[in-house]
């Protein structure tokens, strides 16, 4: 009887969806356009205002931390939540409100195939509710609020739930789904869906059940069509199998209508904030490491003074201006309480940062994380206006996996973070010292770590730059890595920055940002910098921000004491690694993998040829949306000349094996193409981090020419390149 559940799921793996975005179709002015993004910021927090103490959180035991959502829909106490949360008729829960009350509940009934159910608060109210509103009322692209409590570490006292804001993407197919591009995750289910009145339109069902950038939610419409049945103390069957037919039918119709690719972002409203901020000043910078952009940076000076996150730099720092030109950069000083790092470039203005000077902004206003590079979903809101992100000690057991009967410490499998961290390990290394501490056996680095039952490093946090030596095929070398966490970072389509522990004041956003563009600003409406992004964070539903006030005060504080006669710091750490992977210049490190059609491709064999090779990833989101300039590089460029060839390797996780043949398959990729995983030695050895999609250009002299993650410059790039080899071999 799970049919409609069922079909949702079959319709899920058969269609994405198109957010797409029209720029000014409604908003005939700017200053037209400022005042409606004013007009949603208002209703946007009225909405939080109102709402937001009626949601609430259900757990099973009254010391859980972890559970599901529900929405207070009555004043007696009735609560509206999903059903795919375990529990059955009668069963005893616990409510928790956002004030910090905690009230028993028991479960009414509930229906397995509509994923609803309903519980009763056992208290005597009057409870704070809501109104429900109407689902099919709304249209494609209109705003809309998701609340709920996703599964997050957070302090037991930070009882608020997390707010999110999207748009609609399919209201109208039938009165029982309503689908968002508001991101969720597990917990969320249950929680509610708002339209800019506060009325409830929806109850979260789940993710991707449409397209992974899509979240499914209940029409509201259900719940009062079965509140009968609800309130009755039983697992009741309904619709038939019949309705159930028509039901799932009726929806095929308005799936047609959609564009069929995924792309976030909240479409009209977010063109209208970036076209408020024309008149900004533009701090964004990127910043390089050796040659490769690492994080953003923030001007907070035009002196020359650029303000970034401090974990991420290593080696010869530049930073790359709005306007491509490139500048080396010096480091002048570093806060590891904020993870923040100041720099210093010469013999050229810069623009004047406009901090803002109004505090941390409330929950609910609108706010765009800029950068050079901008993506779906760099607008959103504040989530949370504080937050308290304890430090995590750092370990190295999960960077790396050793066998306790070797007599030295002999690494046997490069452990799960390189996904995540840049992991230089390779297998059969022998860690000699970690940070100038030998390690000659096994025992002395897991002592090292903090013991047997501990794991972690003393005084050491996630992300924590640190310094390996070891012995490989019988010659020492430095390593340079990062420590991971004995918490697993999230395997989905976003990953942790290195470090996402241990910031004191913090605030949160709804916007997702790749590790790569913290250090950048977050600003408001009118352009001025509300904060400093500092991390995405482990859980795919929010992003860390350093207020503006703290931010601004670390960085006079690093300005003031990087006198003008000290020497600046070249690399971040006092012992920078010998070893990293190959850089622009070097040879090219030698692989032999296989195809997904059993072929083997050799790099030593292509030697004499251009090749491309382009690191992917299957569920991520951007690799998604540049497909298609893949495409085209390949087509236009690649396929019809013998001198150049090209192959994809993919470094999803070992997990998503099962998706990779389908994955081929479904985009109809004719290059060769083959599965590495995440934790091969091919990615240490030519990646930096795990940011895709990345493109390599290996010259026929087996050298790397070029290194981009962004394939428009990369075929600016190797159409330059290849003709001056062709100019080359003329002459």
């Amino acid at each position: 009887m799970r049919l409609l559940l069922i079909a949702l799921i079959f319709l899920g793996g058969s269609v994405t969806l198109r957010l797409k975005p029209t720029r000014g179709t409604e908003l005939d002015s700017a200053e037209r356009r400022y005042d409606d993004l004013e007009s949603i910021e208002q209703r946007v927090q009225h909405v939080l205002k109102t709402v937001t103490p009626a949601v609430v959180k259900i757990t099973e035991k009254l010391e859980d931390n972890l559970g599901w959502s529900g929405v207070i829909a009555t004043a007696d106490g009735y609560v509206v939540s999903c059903a795919h949360h375990g529990m059955s008729p009668g069963e005893r829960v616990f409510v928790h409100l956002s004030d910090g009350r905690i009230v028993p509940a028991r479960m009414h009934g509930l229906n397995d195939n509509l994923d609803i159910s309903l519980f009763k608060i056992s208290v005597t109210g009057p409870w704070p509710h809501v109104a429900f509103g109407k689902s099919t009322e709304m249209k494609p692209e209109q705003p809309c609020v998701a609340i709920g409590y996703p599964n997050i570490e957070a302090p037991a006292s930070d009882r608020t739930p997390t707010i999110r804001m999207g748009r609609i993407v399919l209201a109208d197919a039938a009165p029982w789904v309503v689908v968002s591009s508001c991101r969720v995750k597990q917990g969320d289910s249950g929680g509610g869906l708002f339209d800019l009145d506060g009325g409830l339109i929806g109850v979260c069902s789940g993710s991707g059940a449409l397209t992974r950038a899509s979240t499914r939610h209940v029409g509201i419409e259900l719940f009062e069509r079965y509140w009968n049945d609800l309130t009755e103390t039983k697992r009741f069957e309904s619709p038939t199998d019949d309705e159930a037919d028509d039901r799932v039918a009726s929806i095929r119709p308005a799936l047609s209508r959609v564009e069929l690719t995924p792309k976030r972002g909240l479409g009209q409203i977010e063109a209208a904030f970036y076209d408020s901020l024309q008149d900004a000043p533009t701090v964004a910078v990127e910043v390089l490491c050796d040659g490769e952009q690492k994080v953003l940076g923030t001007i907070v000076d035009s002196e020359g003074w650029v303000l970034t996150k401090s974990s991420e730099l290593f080696g010869n720092v530049a930073i790359r201006l709005a306007d491509g030109r490139e500048l080396p950069a010096q480091l002048h000083g570093t806060s590891h309480e904020f993870d923040l790092a100041i720099l210093k470039v010469s013999g050229t203005e810069l623009p004047q940062i406009r901090w803002s000077d109004r505090g941390i902004p409330l929950s609910g206003t609108m706010v765009a994380a800029t950068g050079s590079r901008q993506v779906p979903g760099t607008v959103g809101i504040v989530s949370h206006p504080s937050r308290d992100v304890p430090a995590e000690r750092g370990t190295i057991i999960g960077s790396v996996q050793l066998q306790s009967t070797d007599p030295v410490a002999r690494v046997w499998k490069v452990g799960r973070s390189e996904k995540f961290f840049a992991n230089p390990f390779h297998k059969g290394d022998i860690v000699t010292k970690i940070d100038d501490v030998p390690t000659p056996n096994f025992k002395s680095l897991i002592e090292l770590n903090g013991g047997p039952n501990d794991g972690r490093l003393p005084g050491k946090i996630v992300g924590d730059q640190m310094l390996a030596m070891v012995e490989r095929d019988g010659q020492p070398v430095r390593l340079h890595f990062q420590l991971d966490g004995l918490t697993s970072p999230m395997a989905g389509e976003l990953y942790p920055s290195g470090r996402f522990t241990g910031f004191p004041c913090v605030y949160s956003t709804d916007i997702l940002v790749l590790p790569e563009m913290c250090g950048g600003p977050l600003v408001d409406r009118s352009g001025q910098v509300t904060g400093i992004v500092i991390s995405a964070a482990n859980n795919e539903t929010e992003t860390y921000v350093i207020p503006a006030e703290v931010a601004r005060s670390a960085s006079q504080e690093l300005i003031e004491k990087a006198r003008p006669d000290a020497l600046p710091t070249v690399a971040h750490s006092d012992t920078p690694s010998t070893y990293r992977p190959a850089r622009v210049g070097d040879g090219a490190p030698e692989f032999k993998v296989e195809t997904i059609n059993g072929e083997t491709f050799r790099l030593s064999d292509q030697r004499g040829k251009v090749v491309v090779l382009c690191f992917w990833m299957m569920h991520s989101e951007l690799c998604r949306l540049e497909l298609a300039s893949l495409r085209a590089l390949h087509n236009d460029l690649i396929r019809d000349n013998e001198d150049c060839a090209m192959i994809s390797l993919y470094t999803d996780p070992e997990q998503w094996e099962p998706d990779f043949k389908v994955h081929t398959k479904q985009v109809k990729i004719d290059w060769p193409v083959a599965w590495i995983r995440s934790h091969s030695s091919i990615s240490a050895d030519y990646l930096t981090r795990h940011i895709q999609p990345c493109l390599v250009l290996v010259g026929p002299n087996g050298k790397i020419l070029l290194r981009d993650h962004n394939i428009t410059r990369f075929r600016e790039a190797f159409t330059r390149i290849v003709a001056s080899i062709d100019d080359d071999f003329s002459s």
